[in-house]
């Protein structure tokens, strides 16, 4: 079934901010920081000590480069990426690898919190890099209640929860599982209303992203 481009569904081109070589983070010898991929066209670095980026060029010798934008699902607040992780695979059998970029997203206060992992797919193909897919693979929801000289007990109390889906890659397609909760069900994870793609399988083709089989 062919899909409808929705918030988390593309394919989206992007609006990518431009960087020359000589503003990027460099190791004590001197060379770009970070993990190559693509032959050199691809660099997965740290920005500013805090930010993980991917970053692309035209060729490897290019010094300017492309920050390809990584966003949360919609319903989500996004901070900065870390624990970045890069995976290149030809889903659709021709022209430049697809990126499957992970990364975690954390965002937390005084009472708690929500940490999130989560995937974007880029195409590389065309003049402009494409979001082709974004999903949540899993959520932890933290929260702290206080106790009560009543009972004794005057620490807080750490609340957990964990609600995950499967994500992995069948083939030429992306697998999508159901939400399943971990953990700590009982304090307020609803996985029906989590936001994202169904589940299935999808199959970039054609330039258009397809769900060919839904979830058993």
């Amino acid at each position: 079934m062919r899909l409808p481009v929705g918030p988390d569904i593309g394919p989206h081109p992007l609006e990518c901010p431009g960087f020359n070589q000589s503003e990027l983070p460099r190791a004590k010898d001197g060379q770009l920081r970070g993990t190559f991929y693509w032959g050199g066209r691809l660099l997965l670095t740290r920005l500013d000590d805090y930010e993980d980026a991917l970053l692309l060029r035209d060729t490897p010798r290019d010094t300017t480069w492309l920050h390809l934008p990584v966003d949360v699902p919609a319903g989500f607040e996004c901070s900065a990426p870390e624990e970045a992780q890069v995976q290149l695979v030809n889903l659709d059998r021709q022209g430049p690898p697809e990126v499957l970029f992970y990364f975690k997203n954390d965002a937390h206060g005084a009472g708690g919190g929500t940490t999130l992992r989560v995937l974007n797919v880029f195409s590389l193909a065309g003049e402009q890099p494409q979001l082709l897919l974004r999903t949540l693979q899993w959520q932890e929801v933290e929260s702290w209640s206080g106790g009560t000289e009543k009972n004794g007990n005057a620490e807080p109390t750490l609340h957990q929860a964990r609600t995950e889906r499967r994500v992995r890659l069948r083939g030429r397609d992306i697998e999508l599982g159901a939400f399943a909760s971990e953990y700590g069900a009982g304090i307020g994870v609803d996985r029906k209303t989590l936001p994202g793609p169904l589940p299935g399988r999808y199959r970039y083709q054609g330039g258009r992203l397809y769900r060919v089989e839904a979830s058993r």
